[in-house]
């Protein structure tokens, strides 16, 4: 299995789930339709801005934490004089009764000076009232308030993105994932603020699946060289300070021999033992194997063999198709011999005789003329023709993801329209299926893997509940939520 293969599986595995996403929507709409109809008399659930990781785009699918930004109405900061404690305090409260009337859990963190809000399977949202001032400046409380420009840090990370060919993201959720599995002392706006200078510093060198192993360890080469004594660093677009102590240089010596010793072990075809330094790093959602490409091969032969029984079937029909000719013909002589023999011989009876038997072998022909042979061969051809293609298609694919970088989802897709194509193919009729074809038919209709390695994670089984007439909350009631490992909320 080549490397390109493992990190775009890899990559693809640390994606947060679009089950996972639509609960955190959910509870998100039901948070800011609330704030929205106490505070600013509306009824829509527009409002509440992701901030963090999350509001980046660089969280993995292990993200549980949501900080979220919610605007107050600017004729407010005088109600509660901002720069007020007391003031403080008593935005908080307001803010907490309201969310409380729906997640009756909800509590403030008098330390942070932010809302927190538990959910029963393990997920929290920390809300925190802001004020907008100045177009795209926000004051905000964590601690104590702050101003921040939320536009500088979007501006950066969107040109990021685009300028190093959106490897931004996937190597931020990596390192993300190095952090929970080597349990490394490292905020995560610290390890977005490091991987954007790095990429920064090694512009256009790692652009494709092929160079991630590379990529990892010049990553953590990058962070070994770091000063120890800096212990603060500017945010992405340079509008707030990040403390974090050094500690997390250590983490990066051990990552940085593993990842060594990993494209060693490639390097001399040892992929199994590879695989299992990377799995050291990154955790089990690195993959021991591309399931997906034996996927794809298994596909790519049973095309073949299908491929094989359509033309079979085809050249068996086309031999019946001239039996069925040459038995015309001869019936045709019969009965006209039988016609010129009651005419002009004496032995009547005889003629008559074969000219009954000649009359039922052509009604029976006519009977079996209704399958029309003709277009079931032609519709065999056909089919046998689009296998070929399918299968040269399918042989594309598994050189897609192993050698030209195509990303994994783009792929998993493309299989499973090929697979259902040849499902879709033409059977034939069932008096002339044979035991063969029938096998190899057969082995379309086993399901598809739901998952493309063994050895990640099982799939949470989510549940999203099924609101009335799009209402997330009830006055006055509360109203449980169904949360995506099916436990009341």
């Amino acid at each position: 299995m080549s490397t390109s293969a493992s990190f775009n599986i890899f990559c693809d595995t640390l994606k947060i789930s679009s089950k996972k996403q639509s609960i955190i929507t959910l509870r998100h709409h039901a948070i800011t339709k609330k704030l929205n109809k106490d505070f600013w008399d509306l009824t829509t659930n527009y409002g509440g801005v992701f901030v963090g990781c999350y509001g980046r785009g660089t969280a993995n699918d292990n993200v549980q934490a949501f900080r979220m930004i919610f605007e107050m109405p600017s004729h407010l900061q005088e109600t509660y004089k901002i720069c007020n404690e007391s003031g403080l305090v008593r935005c908080l409260e307001d803010m907490r009764r309201a969310i409380t009337t729906i997640y009756p859990k909800t509590r403030i963190d008098t330390k942070k000076k932010i809302i927190l809000v538990k959910f029963s399977d393990g997920m929290l949202f920390e809300i925190i009232p802001s004020f907008l001032k100045d177009g795209n400046t926000y004051i905000y409380t964590v601690d104590h308030w702050k101003k921040i420009n939320y536009a500088l840090e979007v501006d950066a990370i969107k040109l990021a993105d685009e300028t190093f060919n959106a490897v931004f993201h996937k190597l931020c959720r990596m390192v993300k994932a190095w952090k929970q599995t080597c349990n490394v002392a490292i905020k995560n706006t610290l390890i977005d603020i490091l991987v954007y200078r790095f990429l920064a510093s090694r512009k256009g060198e790692f652009l494709s699946y092929s160079d991630f192993d590379k990529m990892c360890l010049a990553f953590f080469e990058y962070i070994m060289a770091i000063n120890p004594t800096i212990t603060e660093w500017c945010s992405i677009g340079g509008d707030l300070k990040i403390r974090n102590s050094n500690k997390f240089i250590y983490n990066a010596i051990i990552a940085h021999y593993k990842a060594e010793t990993a494209i060693a072990l490639a390097a001399s075809g040892k992929t199994w033992a590879a695989h299992q330094k990377w799995r050291e790093i990154f955790g089990y959602r690195f993959p021991e194997s591309v399931s997906i490409i034996t996927q794809l091969e298994q596909l790519a032969e049973r095309s073949f063999l299908l491929h094989t029984t359509q033309r079979k079937c085809g050249h068996l029909l086309q031999k019946q198709i001239r039996l069925f000719i040459s038995s015309q013909t001869m019936i045709g002589g019969a009965v006209l011999g039988s016609i010129v023999a009651m005419g002009y011989t004496s032995y009547s009876i005889s003629s008559i005789t074969l000219f009954i038997v000649a009359a039922c072998m052509f009604m029976l022909h006519l009977y079996f003329k209704k399958y029309n042979l003709a277009n079931i061969v032609v519709k065999h051809v056909d089919a046998a023709s689009t296998l070929l293609v399918i299968k040269e298609q399918l042989d594309e694919l598994t050189q897609d993801i192993t050698c030209r970088d195509i990303d994994i989802a783009i792929v998993r897709t493309q299989k499973e329209k090929l697979r259902i194509a040849m499902t879709d193919l033409y059977k034939g009729t069932p008096r002339y299926i044979n035991k063969k074809y029938e096998d190899a038919i057969a082995l379309l209709d086993i399901p598809p893997q739901k998952k493309e390695d063994p050895t990640t994670r099982v799939m949470t089984k989510y549940s999203i509940p099924a609101w009335q007439q799009t209402k997330f909350y009830k006055e006055n009631k509360v109203q449980c939520l169904m949360n995506y490992r099916n436990k009341m909320i």
